[in-house]
């Protein structure tokens, strides 16, 4: 249902003994301006801190009493707040929760300590190569609002406080952005305000690089979702001729597009392209048939655009090379059999996607140790090579060509 305000209100019965609840806000960094860059990420941090009815100290005194557990999180267009206890505290919880990220009050020294955090998660993401690949992809891939970055600026931490965080809340915190469930009475007294338009993104595709003090070379591949999740039956079958447009025009270096100075020294080809192809035969007999024989998927199309993104995430799998969690976990997927079973070198080699309400990314993701010698044997390679192929005439004569055309001179 849906409040005169705009709160829209969802629930779902169970026979669980437990109750989970979650209040999610239409916000996030893509609506952060330069001035508010890095709000997001200290609110998931500020959260279920001090209100304008209770400490901090009190809210935790009240969660612990009865065995709950909170938790937020914080993405590039929404935020996550969520209360787990038992349902006898369902009351309890709703209130609780509500007043945590309605009525928040940032005090000077709750900001301070939780700065200290930010900083210190900010540095252990430069350490973190698969996460900052991550956030290249999205600032070299759009323009626009998911270029933003969802990890709080280094430049930013330094001019974030609670003022900030106020306004920030204020004009995203509103009605038409939250959704609660079996809460009516706590937010029906939200003002009515205007529906914000979502800030526009635009896939633009591009390259990052970056040096970073880690002993293994990451790299990560991705393109888009055309569409996201408003767009799903289009989204998907645009998808699948990217994919196939992919495929035909480099079948060679599909997934293994960075391995191919690997695969040169060793004079040999790759050969994933196959896998691509009947990747995408479930894809169009999934689409065709609407999951109608295949149990385990649900037949909406709202949810069938979920299901076959993460079933081409799972079917494509991947891992590192030491099984984590049990034995073989992921060691029949296709990346694990085809790409980490025949290159020993790489430390791992999987699959990811990040969706959102227009567009996503789907990409694979890799990380390997390249030695020293390695580096040198490769540099000496294309030494000679270059060197070599200048002793021909014709070579050089395209070569003085090529560069006077492109550069207006030869270097």
């Amino acid at each position: 249902m849906t409040l005169p305000n705009g709160v829209r209100i969802a629930s779902q019965a169970s026979s669980d003994p437990a109750a989970s609840l979650g209040l999610y806000v239409d916000s996030g960094s893509i609506y952060e301006t330069p001035s508010t860059s890095g709000c997001t990420h200290l609110l998931e941090s500020m959260a279920f801190k001090s209100t304008a009815n209770r400490s901090h100290l009190r809210a935790v005194r009240e969660v612990e009493a009865i065995g709950g557990e909170v938790t937020a999180s914080a993405s590039r267009d929404q935020m996550d707040y969520t209360y787990d206890a038992l349902k006898t505290y369902v009351p309890q919880m709703v209130e609780l929760l509500v007043d945590s990220v309605i009525n928040p009050v940032f005090l000077d020294w709750d900001v301070k300590e939780q700065l200290e955090k930010v900083k210190q998660e900010v540095q252990q993401l430069n350490n973190n190569p698969e996460g900052l690949l991550l956030e290249a992809l999205h600032s070299v891939g759009y323009t626009g609002a998911l270029a933003n970055p969802l990890s709080a600026p280094e430049d930013a931490v330094d001019r974030l406080n609670g003022d900030l965080l106020e306004k920030f809340v204020a004009e995203n915190y509103t009605a038409p952005h939250i959704v609660l469930s079996i809460a009516e009475p706590l937010l029906s007294d939200l003002p009515v305000v205007p529906h914000h338009i979502k800030p526009k993104s635009v896939y633009t595709g591009g390259e990052f690089r970056c040096q970073a003090e880690t002993p293994t070379t990451d790299i990560a591949i991705a393109f888009e979702i055309p569409g996201g999740w408003l767009a799903v039956k289009e989204s998907m079958q645009s998808t699948v001729l990217q994919v196939l447009h992919f495929d035909l025009v480099i079948p060679d270096c599909t997934l293994l597009l960075f391995l191919n100075h690997l695969e040169a020294l060793r004079g040999s080809e790759s050969q994933i392209s196959p896998f691509i192809q009947s990747a995408l035969i479930i894809f169009l007999l999934l689409l065709f048939f609407r999951c109608s024989s295949i149990p385990f998927f649900i037949c909406s199309m709202t949810r069938l655009k979920l299901a076959l993104v993460i079933f081409l995430q799972f079917l494509m799998g991947g891992g590192c090379p030491i099984s984590f969690g049990g034995p073989g976990k992921g060691m029949c997927s296709r990346l694990y059999r085809r790409v980490l079973n025949k290159h020993t070198e790489l430390q791992s080699f999987t699959s990811f996607n990040a969706l959102y309400d227009r567009t996503g990314l789907f990409g694979i993701h890799a990380s390997v140790v390249v030695k020293v010698v390695e580096l040198n044997r490769a540099k000496e390679a294309a030494k000679s090579a270059i060197l070599m192929n200048l002793e021909s005439r014709r070579i050089a004569s395209e070569d003085i060509g090529r560069l006077i055309l492109t550069h207006g001179e030869r270097f």
